[in-house]
């Protein structure tokens, strides 16, 4: 087998017995005992398999103080194991409950246990469910309460009522159609040509959310900034001005080079189609925690991939990559920017639930058995 285990000494430079799948035996076979207690018995070990030892409770070991409430129950006990010979005086008490029971009282039920009984009323409980908060199917029909001031006394009117007063208006596009209050806008009239001193309806939201007016002067005075000029409630861009910011966009196209010499921040993605991305910058701070590298590779074969670092006239280029040839990480030198055609395989420290096999590891790699807590090398 290609992958051996490494025995530890322990602090006595003993070895410890703890060799999974040879089963080394002891020179001499021993016995483990347990003797002069409540629990009696024996039993052979010389390392080569598992042992057993019976064991055998002494009479009068286990008493009821040692066991704890509801610990023992029928399920656990086999069929008379327990005789009221092995049961002490009142050591057992029952408890009854007789459950749920009719008073004779309408809307009463009483709830009777060993220590007395409680009743309780269900005939002054209402049915929450049965409630409705609103009339799900409003009807032109159904009425509303009002306070009438002009005769100072309390009526009440149906939905088309009042739908009807609140159309009552003309040149108002406010109609009336079965109690429902609808706006026709084919009846308006239509407004020929704009000018700057047409006011339309706002919410303000700095005055309590009013509804006021604004002309569509204002309106062009509002938007009228850096770049940007008003001239009858016209907005027209100024293109040697800066513009702050452009919002609303779907795509921004640039026909030329374009130079950026600020700043610049994206909140957004950036997705670059150029082959070559060159900084100069001295610092690459990168926040996320993965850099996925071939992300174009799709299902074509795997190729060799990894980082190179130029040395300079120091020597020829350091290479740390994936050789996909050997299944490994390696490392390597190279006098181009390309991965070398002979690496060497890093030696890795892995781990494993149960004892390794060679698909586990590559040669010079270090498997960590967690279920047993042994350590192994690859060695061919």
């Amino acid at each position: 087998m290609g992958v051996q285990q490494i025995v530890v000494l322990d602090s006595n430079d003993l070895v410890p017995h703890s060799i999974t799948g040879s089963a080394p035996t002891l020179t001499t076979s021993r016995n483990i005992a347990f003797s002069g207690g409540d629990v009696t018995g024996t039993g052979a070990f010389n390392g080569s398999a598992d042992t057993a030892i019976d064991l055998t409770i002494v009479a009068n070991a286990i008493r009821t103080a040692m066991i704890g409430d509801l610990q023992v129950t029928t399920g656990k006990l086999p069929d008379d194991a327990v005789t009221a010979a092995k049961l002490a005086s009142a050591s057992v008490v029952p408890v009854s409950l007789s459950g749920l029971a009719d008073n004779g009282t309408a809307g009463q039920y009483v709830i009777t246990d060993g220590d007395g009984t409680w009743s309780y009323r269900t005939d002054n409980m209402y049915d929450i469910n049965a409630m409705a908060n609103k009339d799900a199917d409003l009807a032109t029909a159904d009425e509303i309460p009002y306070y009438d001031s002009a005769n100072s006394v309390h009526r009440t009117m149906t939905l088309t009522d009042l739908a009807t007063y609140q159309a009552s208006g003309t040149n108002s596009g406010i109609g009336n159609s079965g109690g429902l209050l609808k706006l026709d806008v084919s009846g308006l009239a239509e407004v020929t040509a704009l000018n700057k001193a047409d006011s339309f309806m706002i919410i303000d939201a700095s005055d309590s959310n009013a509804t006021k007016k604004k002309s569509l002067g204002h309106l062009a005075t509002m938007f009228a900034g850096t770049g940007l000029t008003a001239t009858d409630s016209v907005i027209a861009v100024n293109t040697t001005q800066n513009i702050g910011s452009i919002t609303g966009q779907g795509s921004l196209g640039i026909n030329s080079n374009t130079a950026i010499t600020g700043n610049l921040t994206l909140t957004g993605d950036l997705t670059v189609s150029g082959k070559t991305i060159t900084t100069t910058t001295e610092t690459l701070e990168i926040a996320d925690n993965l850099i996925h590298l071939n992300s174009d590779l799709g299902s074509n074969a795997g190729v060799d991939t990894g980082i190179v670092a130029e040395r300079g006239t120091t020597g020829d280029n350091a290479c740390l990559f994936w050789d996909h040839s050997k299944s490994a990480w390696a490392t390597g030198t190279k006098d181009t920017v390309a991965f070398p055609e002979t690496s060497v395989p890093l030696m890795l420290a892995k781990t494993k639930a149960g004892v390794p096999t060679d698909s586990d590891a590559n040669v010079g790699d270090m498997i960590y058995d967690t279920t047993n807590n042994n350590m192994y090398i690859r060695t061919s």
